[in-house]
């Protein structure tokens, strides 16, 4: 390699690094790398600082609020990564994100130096310089080398097995068997996206060094490393199954496949080839298709499975391609997901591009080429992306307020990721209304207060798009209309992608507008939106007209209904319109409003599990709930008009009736006593239970007898 190649090389490793040693002490990012994860490892730290590893069994408790039988506790991913880093912060007093990214850097480095050594035992050290460059170069490596979550510590162990072997198997000691034993028990208890990668490199090695891995006398390297994948598999198991039992052990299990590789819990899911070749080409530059193409082609036009094996990059290629296959939901979804195919780009690219080198004459200049355009590539957009933060002076004047303000466990927002509400203001996320017809959104927020059992939430909504400018954001937004574009390669297509954004908080804004939310804190690039359900309950009151009689099979009725109607729609044989009577789910512990100066919490507390967040004690009721305004207290008949015999109850303002028998038809005359000037909420339940699905209302006349 001539000189100047080998300097070039090496001042782009260091300039990657020094980029990376810059930006460390940001503060909680929002739109760089995996800043979700890096979030819910800061969740995780607080609970082993607060109740150390036996209490939280050494598994990852992303929730708020003290531990308890409902925290939750994220089994999915082995928890090596986040055990450091909750030992850093309780042993080392360790608390800011900055000094935890300096520590994540310090796995990268040790990682790439362990694939240089790796590599150049296996090859040369030309193409180990060629690979280590163009790994510490990658877009998507630079994305990913500080963060708290797995990837910097599942590579540095994942290359010290694979050069403890190399090494084991030239000096047979033991300090090198012992590298390679803890690197791959290390790498399986890290995380699961080098499960295929590790071995098949470890039967790989074996092979290049010494020739039929299975062979007497090399066996043991192979159920060496074979021992330690094993050994962080069962460690992890027993971590989980001592948090939650077995019978949740193997619940998990079983959704982790469904979630990560097919569209069960994301039905909207499609076409991830179509995410995924175009940020394979954005993360690793357009030349990985011309490694990834020549690979192909070699291994078609070889004369034997012994020749593509020898050749040294076929199998990367595969062993990533299966486990993209495999986990096709996940790594269409995340950007991360998609590094097993990181070694690949790296080596088969040094291999090519070395070569090159070899051949010299024009192909050296496109050596060369190749080894300027990656890099420039890659910092293109590295320094173009503008950068958004959760800067610590608004995190902490919202958590100011809202000790005062708010007693909620949870808080809205348009940021669409959990971990930064959680780590930040230390509640649960709720996602804000979005109704695609704004004027639903009261109703919508009428039933966050029922079901929840306060009387005002808060808001945190983001301004500008570069705060959701990131693939767990955009996935949600982007793939139901199927913009791939948006999907795989948003830095190519920004215009489209902020516009995206942009409607979202569009939309988000103008239901913020019909529950007439008040802004009461303006930050940097967000802002803190209060909504009072009074307030709501004003805004719907306003709407309702004074009528003797409502059709329920009328656009019209939305204006008298409130919670747990369906409708308007057709009968079956089409010939009455309907709404039925579906039911609300509320929460019963409900004791009264809060004082103004001292705001109550939910009643009811929000849980967060596997499957998003969820109430708990919440309850359902068969009623559905109408609004009548009347205009003095008199004497009120309410006569229903149902679609088949149905038995319902009718409530109002103290005021109760039942139907005496199953009917079509049912009157109830409410007295003057029970009705207020104004806005009346009349509870309509259905009492038959499931001896029919529901009870459906075509028409209630109203007739008030006033002197």
């Amino acid at each position: 390699m001539p000189s100047a190649v080998r300097i070039f090389l090496l001042a782009c490793i260091g300039v990657t690094f020094a980029y990376l040693l810059w930006h460390a002490g940001e503060p909680l990012r929002l739109n760089i790398g995996d800043p979700w994860s890096d979030a819910n490892v800061l969740s995780s730290i607080n609970y082993v600082k607060q109740y150390g590893f036996l209490e939280t069994s050494f598994t990852d408790i992303l929730d708020v609020g003290p531990l308890t039988a409902d925290s939750y506790r994220y089994i999915h991913y082995p928890p090596l990564a986040e055990i450091f880093y909750g030992a850093t912060a309780k042993y080392l007093g360790v608390s800011d994100i900055g000094t935890f990214r300096l520590f994540a850097l310090g796995f990268s480095g040790l990682a790439m130096i362990l694939l240089f050594q790796y590599t150049r035992r296996i090859w040369n050290e030309s193409v180990a310089l060629i690979a280590t460059a163009l790994f510490t170069t990658s877009l998507f490596w630079m994305m990913y080398a500080d963060s708290m979550h797995q990837a910097p510590v599942m590579q540095a162990s994942a290359f010290l097995a694979l050069w403890g072997l190399v090494r084991a198997i030239e000096t047979r000691l033991p300090r090198h068997y012992a590298a390679a034993f803890l690197g791959s028990l290390a790498c399986f208890l890290t995380s699961y996206d080098y499960w295929l990668f590790l071995p098949a490199a470890v039967l790989f090695t074996v092979y290049s060094k010494l020739g039929n891995p299975f062979a007497p006398g090399r066996r043991h390297f192979v159920v060496l490393c074979a021992l330690g994948c094993l050994s962080g598999i069962l460690i992890k198991c027993a971590f989980v199954i001592g948090a939650v039992g077995w019978e949740e052990f193997v619940a998990d299990l079983h959704l982790q496949f469904l979630e990560r590789s097919t569209s069960t819990y994301d039905r909207k899911f499609a076409s991830p080839l179509s995410t995924l070749v175009r940020r394979l080409t954005l993360v690793f530059s357009p030349l990985f298709w011309v490694t990834a193409g020549l690979t192909v082609w070699r291994a078609i036009r070889a004369p034997s499975l012994v020749s593509v094996i020898k050749d040294g990059v076929a199998w990367i290629l595969v062993v990533a391609l299966m486990f993209l296959y495999l986990f096709s939901q996940l790594a269409a979804s995340q950007m991360l997901a998609s590094q097993p195919l990181l070694p690949f780009y790296a080596i088969g690219s040094a291999l090519l591009v070395h070569q090159l080198i070899v051949d010299g004459g024009t192909r050296r200049g496109l050596a060369i080429a190749w080894l300027v355009f990656a890099p420039v590539w890659s910092f293109y957009f590295m320094l173009s992306h503008p950068r958004s933060v959760l800067d610590r002076v608004d995190v902490a004047k919202v958590n100011t307020y809202m000790a005062t303000n708010d007693r909620n466990d949870f808080m809205m927002s348009n940021l669409l990721s959990d971990g930064h509400v959680q780590a930040s203001f230390q509640r649960h996320y709720w996602p804000t209304l979005d109704a695609a017809d704004p004027s639903d959104a009261p109703v919508q927020m009428l039933r966050v207060f029922e079901i929840t059992g306060t009387d005002h939430v808060h808001a945190a909504v983001f301004t500008g798009p570069d705060s959701r400018f990131i693939d767990k954001s955009l996935w949600p937004l982007a793939m139901p209309r199927r913009l791939w574009s948006v999907t795989g390669w948003p830095h190519l297509y920004r215009t489209k992608a902020n516009k995206i954004i942009a409607e979202y908080d569009k939309n988000v804004l103008a239901n913020l507008k019909e529950v007439d939310a008040q802004k009461v804190l303006q930050l940097s690039n967000f802002a803190i939106y209060r909504i009072d359900r009074k307030t709501v309950l004003e805004r719907v009151f306003r709407n309702v007209p004074v009528v003797t009689s409502i059709d329920l099979g009328s656009l019209t009725s939305t204006r008298h209904k409130l919670l747990g109607w369906t409708g308007p729609q057709l009968t079956k044989d089409g010939q009455l319109g309907i709404s039925s009577i579906a039911g609300h789910f509320t929460c019963p512990n409900v004791s009264g409003p809060a004082s103004a100066a001292s705001p109550g919490p939910n009643a009811c507390k929000t849980v967060l599990t596997k499957l998003g967040l969820q109430m708990k004690d919440e309850q359902f009721v068969p009623k559905a709930e109408l609004m009548l305004r009347l205009e003095r207290s008199c004497d009120v008949q309410l006569s229903f008009e149902l679609a088949s015999p149905s038995l319902i109850e009718v409530s109002v303002n103290g005021f109760s009736g039942r139907q005496p028998a199953p009917s079509r038809k049912a009157s109830f005359v409410v007295p003057s006593a029970s009705i207020r000037p104004g806005v009346n909420i009349v509870m309509v339940e259905h009492l038959l239970g499931d001896m029919i699905p529901s009870t459906s209302v075509a028409r209630i006349d109203i007739t008030q007898a006033c002197p």
